[in-house]
This record gives C-alpha cells, sequence and structure tokens, in this order.
C-alpha cells in the first residue's frame, strides 16, 4: 500500500519561502497515485474510489487552507518507520478556493522581431497559445518555436 505525504506548505502561494514551510497530512492507505498533466493528483482507494487533490498555482498542492510544494509517495516500511500519523482525507477540505477575478496580464518579449518569452498571470492549465510568423520571415523556418509553453513562468501578482 502506499501512503501520501505533503509537506512545505503555505497559506498564500506567492509567498516568498525563506524557511521550509508547514508540514501538512499524511493520507493512504492507496492502490496507486496517479498525476494528470500537472493539474491533480488522483489516489485509488481499495474500495475502488478515489481521493483527488488539486494542484492549484504553477506547482503546489492544495488543500485545507494550504499550499503545499512538495508530496512525497511511500510505503508501509517508511510510515511506521518515520512514525507518521495519518490524516482523513475530506473533499470539501481539497477543493482550492474560486481565483479571484483579476485582469489578465501577458508579457511578450520581443527580440528582432521573434517573440522570444511569454509570461503571464493566468494560470498555465487556463490557456493555450499559438505562434503566428505574420512576416513570413525566410530565415527562420515555419516550424521554429523560440520557446515552450512548458518554459513560460505565470506571474502571480
Amino acid at each position: 500500500m502506499l501512503y501520501l505525504r505533503l509537506f512545505h506548505g503555505r497559506t498564500d502561494p506567492a509567498q516568498d519561502m525563506d524557511d521550509w514551510g508547514s508540514d501538512g497530512p499524511v493520507f493512504g492507505p492507496y492502490l496507486f497515485c496517479h498525476t494528470t498533466y500537472n493539474c491533480s493528483l488522483r489516489l485509488g482507494r481499495s474500495d475502488d474510489g478515489c481521493d483527488e487533490l488539486t494542484i492549484a498555482g504553477p506547482d503546489m498542492v492544495y488543500y485545507d487552507g494550504v499550499y503545499y510544494g512538495d508530496w512525497s509517495v511511500f510505503g508501509e516500511a517508511e510510515l511506521k518507520e518515520d512514525g507518521f500519523k495519518l490524516s482523513v482525507y475530506d473533499s470539501e477540505k481539497a477543493k482550492p478556493p474560486k481565483l479571484k477575478k483579476r485582469q489578465a496580464k501577458i508579457i511578450v518579449y520581443i527580440k528582432g522581431g521573434v517573440c522570444q518569452d511569454v509570461k503571464t498571470n493566468i494560470p498555465n492549465h487556463c490557456w493555450e497559445y499559438a505562434l503566428v510568423d505574420y512576416d513570413n520571415d525566410p530565415d527562420l523556418p515555419d516550424e521554429y518555436v523560440p520557446f515552450s509553453k512548458d518554459e513560460m513562468e505565470p506571474l502571480f501578482l
């Protein structure tokens, strides 16, 4: 069986961390732990159900008002060895707060007429982008991509 531990928590996802943050709950036992597109963690219970945690912001797992920067999956031997106390999963505590309405901010870095980078305050799983070669620059192949979506950095204002 598997167990999931959340740690390095903070109540504000934009908080600069100068320390380790808070320890979080330990959930389990589970048959599996599955991550989907860096959006959620599905934790398979033995009754064929799943507990689910949301990956909020760019890279933090949300639970009970806290955003955790780290999570670890381990087995029963580690659970006993480290003396972790299990917490009861509550689906209501796993729901992140709704995003406040805010104005989208997108910064596009252009050099030599070519888009080099994009930064945004829109969570990366909520938008798509496309590159368009408006000037049909003969120096660049049509498939040229100066950056990838994976390299974009969300800005938290």
